[in-house]
């Protein structure tokens, strides 16, 4: 089986080996087995068994590991269940992007509640958990209702601008909230807009008695943004200044 039990005299070269083998098995590989004893022949059996065993086992945990990493990313898509209604191309999109940018809204108030901020946003933020949990809620409903299970976790480009909040300091960390939130709701009402004119009757429904909400959310978040960047006027296209941020330096 193993090449060190030929009956060959060994001034030929050992053959390599993928596992580390101490010395004495490379003197007694270079031997005819009736040189060896018994146990000695044993013995290298053990070591080569327990070798394999140790690197096979390497392989599986390793293997093991990378599905493991790969069951903990979050599922960003939407999928059909067995009993799903025939809901065309775009009322699955809104479904996608209704339920992503309810959790980024959600992730990201919570994230800037954790760290702290002003009163004003305090506020803000405590309303974008109540209002879209709850929105996030019907949404699944409505999803259940029609077949399809949600996203259950936020894609890496909104995941790391939720993340992105903590590497800023105090002004800056509010100023970057505060824009996030303007961005997100923009890109929400164009989509509940769209919505509205959905053939799907519940989808179109819900659209319609969501979008006020985020009128008045976007309303809210655009006048604090003013009054944030008002004190900033004059220092150019990027209110956020490195000076704002953690890794920047101090005035």
């Amino acid at each position: 089986m193993f090449s060190i039990f030929k009956n060959e005299c060994c001034n030929a070269k050992p053959v390599e080996a993928k596992f580390n083998i101490n010395k004495t098995f490379l003197f007694y590989s270079c031997l005819p087995t009736k040189h060896i004893p018994m146990k000695k022949i044993n013995l290298i059996t053990a070591i080569l068994s327990a070798s394999f065993i140790i690197a096979c086992s390497g392989t599986d945990n390793k293997q093991q590991n990378d599905h493991e990493l790969d069951t903990m990313q979050p599922d960003t898509t939407v999928h059909e269940t067995d009993e799903h209604s025939d809901l065309d191309t775009a009322d699955i999109a809104f479904l996608k992007h209704a339920a992503i940018g309810g959790l980024t809204e959600v992730e990201s108030s919570a994230k800037i509640l954790q760290l702290g901020t002003t009163q004003e946003l305090k506020a803000f933020a405590e309303m974008m958990l109540k209002d879209h949990r709850a929105a996030n809620d019907q949404l699944n409903l409505l999803a259940q209702m029609k077949g399809y299970d949600l996203p259950a976790g936020l894609p890496d480009d909104k995941l790391a601008l939720v993340q992105k909040i903590a590497s800023f300091k105090d002004d800056g960390k509010n100023e970057f909230y505060a824009r996030l939130m303007l961005t997100e709701h923009q890109q929400a009402l164009n989509l509940f807009s769209s919505a509205r004119n959905s053939k799907d009757a519940d989808i179109k429904k819900f659209a319609s008695e969501t979008l006020p909400k985020l009128e008045h959310h976007y309303s809210v978040i655009k006048d604090i943004n003013t009054k944030l960047l008002q004190p900033k006027i004059g220092q150019g296209d990027d209110p956020l200044k490195l000076s704002d941020q953690k890794q920047g330096k101090s005035h």
